[in-house]
């Protein structure tokens, strides 16, 4: 397997911490967009993968699509199961690695979301675009969503404080 550029302790126990307040109060328009985005005819079959803790899948669900969720934290699959249950939406959450998804043809679309592919080597990158291909359906849709260069930079701190650097 190719290896992790990014390591999944930054998605451990103090990533919600830092960022769950951020993430929910964009997490509804950012749902509008997505579903712009792809159309969906009614009762769609979406995959949310990563997912996460659920924010946009259970969103999804809660409009009446049928939304797999799929991520490699138990902690973060746990969470979402947790906060479906509690709305009473019904989302299959399916703990699992990009590189490995277990899906063949089933999905009308594919929800990659908050700059979640190109975590590993080049190889390993066009493998898990492979394995996004095999999970949607004939004309099923990729939603790929990354920053862009210039999103970041106008989002970096401008008092000369501390920010975010990855090499």
């Amino acid at each position: 397997m190719g290896e992790e550029l990014v390591g999944p302790e930054i998605f451990g126990d103090d990533y919600l911490g830092f960022y769950e307040e951020m993430l929910e109060e964009r997490s509804d328009s950012e749902v509008e967009l997505i579903l712009c985005l792809l159309d969906l005819a009614d009762g769609a079959e979406v995959l949310d993968a990563p997912c996460g803790h659920g924010r946009i899948a259970n969103r999804l669900a809660a409009r009446g699509f049928r939304v797999t969720g799929l991520d490699k934290s138990a902690r973060f699959i746990e969470l979402a199961r947790s906060r479906a249950a509690e709305q009473g939406l019904s989302v299959e959450y399916v703990e699992g690695d990009l590189r490995e998804l277990p899906f063949d043809g089933r999905f009308d679309a594919l929800v990659n979301w908050f700059s979640s592919f190109g975590y590993f080597d080049d190889d390993t990158n066009r493998q898990v675009l492979a394995g996004f291909r095999r999970a949607l359906r004939p004309g099923g849709v990729l939603l790929l969503e990354q920053a862009s260069r210039e999103l970041l930079l106008s989002t970096l701190p401008r008092h000369g404080g501390p920010a975010l650097i990855m090499t």
